[in-house]
């Protein structure tokens, strides 16, 4: 028992040690260059070498108990200003999800309707909002429909199918793409099994292989991780309004853009890997819960009695 501990204890001290404390001695250290060097010696090398020789000199004529407890408060501001990242980043993954959906609402950059009543995005850029990306997205799966419907060749249709998908693989609902993504996967699986991934999710986790379990808490632990980069790239905004130290705002705006980036490459993942665990395996819930099961993949029927079997009258 006493070697478990042990064993805990040293995982423990590692993940504090990466997550938190490095993060915050790094933080900490931009604070004092920032403090020391202000707007008008942004970038004096030579001024931050002399402050930092003052102060080990300080050091060396200090006790060695005041140097440990320095050390320790160091230690503890870090794991503090840590704290405070990983709160950043609960509040930047909600923002990127943007649970709340929205109705069809107005968008300054539509153009006139056609005959038919139908609006449409004079703007290409992925960056514009929910009614936007929804209108660029109706008219990629217009053109989709058209295509198909003239039975156009497998690389036109193709092409068209990927273009649309690139906006969302289903309409947009949400305020972001990232939050569509998981709007997007849900709706597809409602579609084509019948199944609330709300009520279904939790009991096809435990019929989940390990294998599986370990890949989405990877993915998930990616999307985490990406958030807290951003919330740590906000802190140093905190730097720029305390010192107006210009330094901090480039690498506060890089690293939330390096966190985006991440965000929406990890999102886009854990929606198709969500996707594919009901793809696998939902037949396995419905024999789990010992419902009929067809030979075949799982069916709507199928799905709806699988949910009304969750539901349980909810």
């Amino acid at each position: 028992m006493s070697a478990f501990f042990g064993e805990l204890a040293k995982r423990l001290a590692e993940k504090w040690l990466t997550l938190l404390a490095l993060p915050g001695v790094l933080l900490l250290a931009v604070s004092a260059a920032a403090a020391t060097l202000g707007f008008r010696h942004a970038l004096d090398v030579r001024r931050l070498l002399q402050s930092s020789e003052a102060l080990v000199g300080h050091a060396d004529r200090t006790s060695f108990a005041a140097v440990v407890l320095a050390v320790a408060g160091l230690l503890i501001a870090a794991a503090a200003v840590g704290l405070l990242a990983q709160a950043a980043g609960a509040g930047v993954r909600r923002t990127w999800l943007a649970t709340a959906l929205v109705g069809r609402g107005a968008c300054a950059r539509w153009g006139a309707g056609s005959a038919a009543g139908t609006t449409r995005c004079r703007s290409a850029s992925r960056f514009c909002g929910v009614a936007c990306r929804r209108c660029r997205w109706e008219a990629a799966q217009e053109a989709y429909e058209s295509a198909w419907a003239a039975d156009a060749s497998a690389e036109v249709l193709s092409a068209l199918a990927l273009r649309r998908n690139r906006i969302c693989l289903a309409q947009p609902r949400r305020r972001t793409w990232m939050g569509d993504q998981v709007t997007a996967a849900e709706t597809r699986i409602r579609n084509r099994y019948g199944l609330d991934v709300a009520h279904v999710w939790p009991r096809l986790w435990l019929v989940l292989p390990d294998g599986v379990q370990q890949e989405y808490r990877d993915t998930r632990g990616a999307f985490d991780r990406a958030s807290v980069l951003v919330g740590w790239g906000l802190l140093h905004f905190v730097i720029v309004v305390g010192t107006w130290w210009w330094p901090a705002l480039v690498i506060g705006c890089g690293t939330c853009f390096v966190g985006w980036l991440q965000g929406r490459h990890a999102i886009a993942a854990l929606a198709g890997l969500t996707e594919a665990c009901f793809d696998l395996h939902a037949r396995d819930l419905a024999t789990a819960m010992h419902l009929p099961v067809e030979d075949g993949p799982l069916s709507k029927p199928m799905g709806r009695d699988l949910n009304a079997r969750l539901r349980k009258g909810a």
